[in-house]
């Protein structure tokens, strides 16, 4: 089969994916950041400095950070959005004394603690963005962005997945742009933590151990370095998993088996797409996406289709399984490069 639409076009080597992760569909909080006082889903808010006003929340010097404790916390499946205006990363690199800065996290430790002596563990779960440059030798940012991540384990714990990369930015990349919207997905199930700006990825990192859930979330300023002084944060918004299907119906299961996670194809050529599910009851429908346009479906084994050419570029390859009670789950992504021999940051092939 060949789709008729142009799909996922090329921009400069990053691409769109799905804004949603997987079933983190439910919301569990929004704040517009406008004041100090919490919102529903919120047990805490600590504005140490900064400005609120009608647009956001804003620091105006190094040392300031706005804390949110989560009224419950958002476990092993989640997505965090967050608005970002005044973004200038010229102002970031020397406000801050030419140093790094750190502008958003989450952190199962109350702390926000890093580091193993200073009161982190080994069961710890975090991940953290930052900019900046660094005179010590670090990596020097410039544009760009890096993530500390651990699904398990501060820095120096053992065992431990703690890791620091910086995110690439296609060439010409230019935050000209008047607002941006941060977006992070968690899945303990699916094992990855994405990050997306303005619906494009970022980076797409492993995310399979976690033991404690995520629960303080922290603005413009994380344990470490400097604070983010300038830019406005706005519209916090958090999801957590959606309830599918009626009560006591398992929801499927579902593999994405081939093609392997970053193959190739030259431009023009096709492929095979196939899952494996697993199920309590019995399976309606397997659908295949590239990104958001459907490719195809199958309503009983084996679930295969083939797909004889894509325009070049590079895919986000999931499927769906939806049983005949009506509960759904999406597979994994895998990626797929159509004439391009490129591949995202962070990803490996299993």
């Amino acid at each position: 089969m060949k789709p008729s639409f142009p799909l996922l076009a090329t921009l400069s080597l990053l691409h769109f994916l799905p804004p949603g992760n997987l079933a983190a569909d439910r919301l569990l909080l929004h704040d517009p950041l406008t004041s100090a006082q919490p919102v529903t889903g919120e047990s805490r808010k600590h504005a140490q400095g900064g400005v609120f006003s009608e647009h956001g929340w804003r620091a105006t010097r190094n040392g300031e950070f706005l804390m949110i404790e989560l009224a419950a916390p958002e476990g092993f499946e989640g997505r965090l959005e967050i608005d970002v205006t005044e973004l200038d990363w010229a102002r970031a690199n020397t406000a801050a004394g030419m140093d790094k800065v750190q502008f958003l996290g989450m952190f199962s430790n109350p702390r926000a603690e890093l580091h193993v002596e200073d009161g982190g563990s080994n069961s710890d779960a975090l991940w953290s963005l930052r900019g900046g440059t660094a005179p010590d030798g670090g990596p020097a940012y410039g544009n760009r962005f890096g993530v500390l991540k651990a699904s398990r384990g501060a820095k120096r714990a053992e065992p431990s997945d703690f890791e620091e990369s910086v995110a690439p930015m296609s060439p010409g990349w230019a935050w000209n742009q008047p607002r941006y919207t941060f977006r992070i997905t968690w899945s303990k199930t699916a094992g990855e933590l994405r990050g997306y700006v303005n619906d494009v990825l970022m980076f797409h990192e492993p995310w399979a151990h976690q033991v404690t859930p995520l629960r303080y979330l922290y603005i413009a300023k994380g344990p470490d370095f400097h604070t983010f002084i300038g830019p406005v944060f706005s519209n916090l918004r958090l999801y957590g998993p959606e309830n599918s299907g009626p009560a006591g119906n398992q929801t499927p299961t579902i593999t994405l088996l081939q093609p392997l996670n970053g193959a190739q194809v030259p431009a023009g050529g096709g492929f095979e797409l196939s899952a494996e599910v697993d199920d309590d009851g019995t399976v309606a429908r397997v659908e295949f996406f590239a990104g958001e346009e459907k490719l195809g479906e199958t309503t009983q084994p084996p679930h295969r289709i083939n797909v004889t050419s894509l325009p070049t570029g590079w895919y986000a390859l999931t499927a769906k399984a939806t049983d005949t009670l009506g509960a759904a789950s999406t597979s994994r992504p895998k990626f797929l490069t159509v004439g391009q021999p490129w591949q995202p940051w962070g990803l490996n092939r299993p």
